[in-house]
């Protein structure tokens, strides 16, 4: 009887564990993570035309409650209406709803809700000798000064190219997710992370910036999966 409830135990602490461990390497990794370090995140769905890694946004810094910023189109809050308009390819429709209705774009947002809402996590740093610290800040202040502005649907679906910045009020001010990411550091630092660019497709993927030379992955929960 003894020994039967020895094994029951060891079971109960193993099916924890299973629970736990995935847990302790995030928040470890976490502590590492300084004002313009990129974040990504997957999503346990596939999403069209978006390959492998599905978001990218910039950590701000730990001094922060709402410690990352980041551009989200918030499709759970977008009508039925709209997801056809995005199924149908009426992206000009689209974007023009969910501008008028102030949903998605660039706004801060908290790690904790990036690990909520993605499947798997990654954090990376743009390497030393292509960045300093003075520039990543300055990276993540384009991005800060951007708060408000629209997610940029239609450079992404429509046109599949991007902008490094423009008045408020056209697309070339507006952000994909990526888009943000590969903007902050194009203006502040002068560098392109956009490791993979064709003469018919601009867009800057979240795997783009993942995969470029000039950046260092140093936590992820995506590693052979």
């Amino acid at each position: 009887m003894v020994m039967i409830m020895k094994i029951r135990v060891l079971l109960a602490l193993t099916i924890v564990g299973m629970f736990i461990m995935p847990i302790m390497p995030a928040t470890k990794a976490s502590t590492n993570l300084h004002r313009g370090d990129i974040i990504f995140g997957k999503t346990w769905h596939p999403i069209p035309q978006i390959p492998e890694w599905h978001h990218a946004c910039l950590f701000r810094g730990t001094l922060y409650t709402k410690n990352v910023v980041q551009s989200d189109p918030h499709f759970e809050n977008w009508t039925w209406r709209e997801r056809w308009w995005w199924l149908t390819g009426q992206f000009d429709r689209l974007q023009q709803s969910l501008n008028s209705r102030g949903v998605g774009g660039v706004e801060y947002t908290t790690l904790s809700k990036i690990h909520e809402v993605y499947k798997k996590v990654a954090y990376a740093y743009v390497k030393p000798e292509y960045a300093s610290n003075a520039q990543k800040s300055f990276a993540v202040k384009f991005a800060e000064n951007r708060k408000g502005r629209h997610f940029d649907i239609v450079s992404y679906w429509k046109y599949k190219d991007k902008q490094v910045d423009g008045p408020p009020n056209s697309r070339s001010g507006w952000y994909y997710c990526a888009e943000l990411v590969w903007a902050a550091y194009k203006h502040a630092a002068g560098i392109n992370l956009d490791s993979h660019d064709t003469s018919s497709d601009h867009r800057v993927y979240p795997k783009d910036i993942y995969n470029s030379p000039l950046i260092h992955v140093f936590y992820d929960e995506g590693l052979n999966w």
